[in-house]
């Protein structure tokens, strides 16, 4: 939970955010948050937070099908 905090406590910053920051999963949410309620609409920036967390979802949604295909995960025997 700290680690969540601490990377969206990196978004108050007032400076301008390098496009790589864009990339970290939690961090590029909040970024994102600032940028729309500021007004800055940054199809780049957007495209990067969307792209990495779906990609970071797909590998949750694999994980977890590979994890409840198993008998003995299911049935805890």
């Amino acid at each position: 939970m700290m680690a969540v905090i601490m990377l969206s406590m990196v978004s108050m910053t007032p400076l301008e955010p390098p496009p790589q920051l864009f990339l970290v999963p939690v961090l590029n949410t909040a970024l994102c948050q600032k940028e729309l309620l500021m007004g800055v609409l940054n199809w780049g920036h957007l495209a990067a937070a969307i792209l990495t967390t779906s990609l970071l979802a797909a590998i949750a949604v694999g994980v977890a099908v590979g994890l409840f295909s198993q008998e003995r995960v299911l049935f805890r025997s």
